[in-house]
């Protein structure tokens, strides 16, 4: 099931200045680091984890790359990265976090190999990006 992420101009002032990863790294220097994580570490995938550029709630991860086991499911991942976002930006324990590949969101059933396989980037990386939802109908 694929569910679409929602559109959105509510852009938070202070995301004026973000640059995504793609943005500020140029296509050698993304493929050179997606290299370097691969041979140090064969048997995980190397991933970019950022926050959505419509996310106003969440707070920053202190850095963007990750690499995981190749058999993590996603809800696995989502943990991580729920409880990455509590440590680095003491974001709310009770927030729930929506992980997205594209604007595609993620099924925490899946393996990240699978995620990977489907949706890795033309150099190596898979990206993915994090938004909390609103669940009250309150924007």
């Amino acid at each position: 099931m694929r569910v679409e992420r929602p559109a959105s101009t509510n852009i938070q002032p202070n995301m004026a200045d973000y640059k995504p990863f793609k943005d500020t790294k140029s296509d050698v220097e993304r493929k050179s680091q997606f290299r370097f994580a691969k041979e140090k570490h064969p048997d995980r995938i190397p991933v970019i984890i950022e926050k959505s550029l419509n996310e106003t709630v969440l707070g920053d991860f202190k850095k963007k790359k990750f690499v995981f086991p190749k058999d993590h499911k996603m809800s696995t991942v989502s943990e991580y990265v729920h409880q990455q976002l509590i440590k680095d930006s003491g974001s709310n324990e009770n927030q729930t976090v929506f992980l997205f590949s594209g604007s595609e969101l993620v099924s925490v059933n899946e393996t990240i190999s699978e995620l990977y396989e489907k949706n890795k980037d033309e150099d190596g990386f898979l990206y993915l990006t994090y938004q909390s939802e609103n669940t009250f109908g309150h924007c």
